[in-house]
């Protein structure tokens, strides 16, 4: 059985915001071992900041692993899940909300004794997801290719009541990340079927048309000080090598 590792970094410099400013690598603080674990994807966090918890998914060994922040090690488990992607963690409800692509539902934890709660029913292959702490509405993408469907779903759930309220409908079958304004009502999709940014709208209204980007977009980020919307591209390439590169769209 292979040994994972769990990297924790610190940021010793933010050269995209400076460019007079030398660049400076980042300094690895420590690692935190992961026995046990088979390969796949680990590319899903939420933090408890309050306390001190990292919560991490383990995509392929369909698990939830919760990490004790201030003594930097593994403290507990979370099983008995299929596929998980995407989480969020509401520290007022003291409830961990884990979007598992597999079961094809969003599973509820109570975080204190890490007990079931419930799930909620979307489409298969269900992943990506965005919060908005006003609404406290979270925005998740399931259906398309992975569901065998020609469109996806943004599947709108009311995190308070525990229940999803709405449909946003996609005509294609592939959609990833997606992300809010800072300040106003829309919300970014990086509709990768289109070779597309779209732009929705009111947070459930329709769908604008796309601003069209030159390559496939994978996941998104919006800079309000910049006026961008800056998605990172993963490219493949023919070697099965993956280049990381970054585009730009100005938001009027």
């Amino acid at each position: 059985m292979k040994r994972y590792y769990l990297g924790v970094a610190l940021f010793l410099t933010l050269p995209l915001l400076s460019h007079a400013q030398k660049e400076a690598p980042l300094q690895l603080v420590q690692t935190i071992p992961i026995p046990g674990l088979k390969e796949g994807d680990f590319d899903h966090f939420a933090v408890d900041l309050a306390g001190h918890r990292l919560f991490l998914t383990a995509e392929k060994n369909s698990a939830v692993e919760v990490f004790d922040l201030n003594a930097n090690k593994l403290t507990h488990t979370i099983t008995g899940l299929d596929e998980p992607h995407s989480m969020l963690y509401r520290a007022d409800l003291k409830k961990l909300f884990v979007v598992d692509g597999g079961a094809a539902e969003v599973r509820m934890y109570d975080t204190g004794s890490y007990k079931y709660l419930g799930g909620i029913k979307l489409k298969d292959d269900c992943d990506s997801n965005t919060y908005d702490p006003a609404t406290k509405y979270l925005y998740v993408v399931n259906g398309g290719r992975g569901a065998h469907e020609p469109y996806t779903l943004i599947s709108v759930i009311d995190t308070t009541a525990a229940k999803k309220i709405a449909d946003i409908k996609i005509e294609t079958d592939s959609v990833e990340a997606l992300a809010f304004e800072k300040a106003g009502p829309r919300l970014f999709v990086n509709i990768t079927g289109l070779n597309s940014v779209g732009v929705l709208t009111g947070k459930s209204g329709p769908c604008l048309p796309p601003g069209r980007s030159p390559k496939r977009p994978s996941t998104t980020g919006h800079s309000r000080s910049m006026k961008r919307i800056i998605a990172c591209l993963l490219l493949r390439l023919p070697s099965r090598r993956s280049l990381l590169s970054w585009i730009r769209i100005r938001v009027r």
